[in-house]
């Protein structure tokens, strides 16, 4: 009888597991749509812009978020001073809000058309779902932001243009 009864205990525990490791996911970068740029119109040197990497699906088990954004002058070589401005700025634990760069064109800026660069970097909390996501696009929003996941860590690239006259 204690044979039975311990292959029955034995039994329940092994099905409590596996049934506990379907709900496990794995650390997973946000997956975006694209940037929005406010004004939306055509930007002016000393215009305050604000662009918004707008996520579609937040992550999961990220930490240590970073990102990256730079503006350059489209055809400009790195003499002539194509790199407009460059920012940086720490996200702390999570990603559940939006990455956001708020700044000031220069007044000096150089009329013509610029591409905007973001990066975000991430640690991942757990084991990561390999993988790459596109960003899918949406009303009123520019560029294209994929997103890659390995097993340690998180990132995600993207760009878009945008006219200064």
């Amino acid at each position: 009888m204690k044979k039975i009864f311990l292959f029955l205990l034995v039994s329940v525990a092994i099905f409590g597991f596996t049934a506990c490791n379907d709900d496990d996911e794995g650390a997973m970068p946000p997956i975006y749509e694209g940037f929005r740029v406010e004004p939306s119109t055509i930007l002016h040197p000393g215009d305050k812009v604000t662009i918004t990497a707008v996520q579609k699906q937040k992550g999961r088990y990220l930490y240590g978020a970073k990102y990256t954004w730079e503006i350059r002058r489209n055809g400009a070589s790195e003499e002539e001073g194509s790199l407009l401005f460059y920012g940086n700025n720490e996200g702390g634990e999570s990603n559940y809000n939006d990455p956001q760069w708020v700044t000031t064109i220069p007044s000096d800026a150089t009329p013509g058309i610029y591409t905007c660069r973001f990066e975000a970097r991430w640690n991942n909390a757990a084991d990561g779902e390999t993988g790459s996501w596109s960003s899918v696009g949406g009303e009123g929003l520019k560029g294209n932001i994929t997103s890659i996941s390995s097993t340690l860590y998180s990132r995600a690239n993207g760009s878009f243009t945008l006219s200064i006259q």
